[in-house]
């Protein structure tokens, strides 16, 4: 049985070629162009917002615990699954 990966980029399936050992590696290998470019520049935009807020990396500088971040993401995420108006993603993203 082949992997999700492999059926999605044609691996095992003749779409390799079997003479390039590169083809073969990386046909095996997840597909990344399947992520939209669009997701990159939405993180870029988050953080963005956390280096305006909190400076640019700060989590690296001075440390925080996880528990901070955990009750953060669980804050954000019960907002964002509770907007009444919300009808899809990214337009209520808390």
């Amino acid at each position: 049985m082949r992997t999700i990966q492999e059926q999605a980029n044609g691996a095992d399936a003749g779409v390799t070629k079997t003479s390039n050992p590169k083809d073969i590696v990386g046909s095996r290998k997840a597909p990344i162009e399947l992520v939209p470019d669009t997701i990159e520049v939405m993180a870029v935009e988050a953080f963005l917002e956390g280096a305006l807020k909190y400076g640019r990396y700060n989590w690296r500088i001075c440390g925080v615990r996880a528990s901070i971040y955990y009750a953060a993401t669980k804050r954000h995420l019960k907002k964002w699954w509770n907007c009444p108006d919300c009808s899809g993603f990214p337009p209520c993203s808390p």
